[in-house]
């Protein structure tokens, strides 16, 4: 016998909200490259600094070039990356994903694949101001976006949320 379906939605992810899952599940290495990308942007000033009390306009000119340059491209690398995995994943590009939330587990079915995941197994549930993530490791989970859901089942996904606050 199939288990009885609660709730179930179909949603297009949208680029941005992609852009800020990503954002999300890489905090860690944003954070160490936003600690790499100082240390070096602090390196090239000083550079910089040096090259003006030198006087040594070549040095400085260069090391404030260089500094200013990492500091804008980082996030300009960052962007694209993430659109290309965006473009390059017809799931998320130009799919429409259909969610079916069970009491046990939810599932997701798109025109080439289809995957179910048990609620005890997931990591954690994050909600940010238009999704849920579902994540099944810290790296990894389904974007469930708040304006395909009923209010009964964001009720329904803010409490997975809280029971999985602190795993």
């Amino acid at each position: 016998m199939a288990e009885k379906r609660f709730y179930q939605i179909s949603q297009k992810i949208p680029f941005q909200t992609y852009y800020r899952y990503c954002c999300h599940i890489g905090k860690e290495e944003q954070y160490a490259s936003r600690k790499r990308t100082l240390i070096l942007a602090v390196v090239m000033f000083a550079g910089a600094l040096a090259g003006i009390l030198l006087k040594i306009s070549f040095v400085a000119l260069f090391c404030m070039i260089m500094g200013v340059l990492y500091l804008v491209f980082n996030d300009v690398f960052f962007r694209k990356a993430v659109r290309k995995r965006y473009k390059d994943n017809e799931m998320l590009s130009t799919g429409e994903q259909k969610l079916s939330f069970f009491k046990d587990s939810f599932s997701v079915k798109w025109d080439k694949e289809k995957g179910e995941y048990p609620y005890h197994k997931l990591h954690k549930v994050i909600e940010e101001k238009d999704a849920f993530y579902l994540m099944v490791n810290e790296k990894a989970g389904q974007i469930v976006m708040k304006n395909a859901c009923s209010e009964d089942l964001q009720h329904f996904l803010r409490g997975m949320a809280e029971e999985t606050k602190y795993r």
